[in-house]
């Protein structure tokens, strides 16, 4: 926090290089009062102070506007009530407010509203990204259909690499192979097959079906053996992370082409198949 805060609570230690202070504020017993903080980072302390000042400036239409945003998002969101126990009327709330904490505004390569993985590691990966993106649906059609196209028209290579907002792959196999999901993994062309059956949207799928079909021809083009069957570069790209199943070393990103061939690797991308001819 910058020592530019304006507020006579703020008291910082004085030493070098520090990353935290703290603030007292008192309230009087029974005393409503709005108090607002904000968290900025710049290069000086200089910029600092002028981003947090602008931000104070525009709180209240901010926050207005999320608070609308709100009221839009829960008008459609599906909800239980009468009877549920409250725990359950409580765990609906939180497994959406979770996933619509998932959807990213544009960032880095990703030009359009983007569905994460992880909120703390922020990165696409089209199994969860279509898992999430269904549930989504339900409470947002029109966000979750623009997240999960964003994932694939930002895609550096066909078959949807695992990427962060700044290019960078985040699963490689030791041989230097740019992994992302398997068809097998979330299943993800049932995802979307559910979402489209929710809404029977064309021109969503007309948009996607190039990106799908590119994708399935990927794995039969590169991750076929020279017996026919479908194989996993390695378990990161299975979704089975270090599974001795799959590896019995229990590795991640160790080449396993030659030592598996799954069961239902060979059926996912047979019934993802066979939704394409369906779109």
């Amino acid at each position: 926090m910058s020592c530019h805060a304006r507020s006579k609570a703020y008291n910082a230690h004085h030493v070098p290089q520090r990353i935290g202070g703290f603030i007292s504020y008192e309230v009087n017993q029974l005393e409503t009062q709005e108090v607002v903080f904000t968290l900025t980072r710049e290069i000086t302390h200089k910029q600092a102070y002028e981003e947090a000042s602008n931000a104070i400036k525009n709180v209240s239409n901010v926050f207005d506007e999320l608070l609308q945003e709100d009221e839009r998002f829960w008008s459609s969101c599906p909800k239980l009530t009468e009877d549920w126990p409250d725990a359950w009327k409580h765990s609906w709330i939180y497994d959406f407010e979770t996933t619509r904490m998932c959807v990213f505004p544009p960032t880095g390569v990703f030009q359009d509203s983007w569905p994460t993985w992880m909120i703390s590691k922020p990165r696409v990966v089209l199994a969860e990204n279509t898992l999430d993106m269904m549930r989504l649906h339900y409470a947002d059609n029109r966000l979750a259909q623009k997240a999960l196209l964003t994932v694939f028209k930002s895609a550096r290579m066909p078959n949807i690499p695992c990427m962060f907002p700044n290019g960078n792959f985040d699963m490689v196999a030791q041989d230097n192979s740019v992994c992302g999901t398997s068809p097998a993994w979330c299943l993800p062309f049932h995802q979307i097959y559910l979402m489209y059956l929710r809404q029977l949207d064309k021109n969503w799928i007309t948009q996607l079906y190039p990106y799908m079909a590119s994708y399935l021809q990927w794995w039969l083009d590169n991750r076929i053996d020279e017996e026919g069957w479908a194989v996993y570069k390695c378990t990161w790209e299975a979704g089975e992370d270090c599974n001795p199943r799959l590896d019995p070393d229990e590795t991640g990103d160790a080449d396993i082409t030659g030592i598996v061939r799954p069961v239902e690797l060979q059926a996912a991308i047979a019934i993802s198949a066979h939704i394409l001819t369906i779109f």
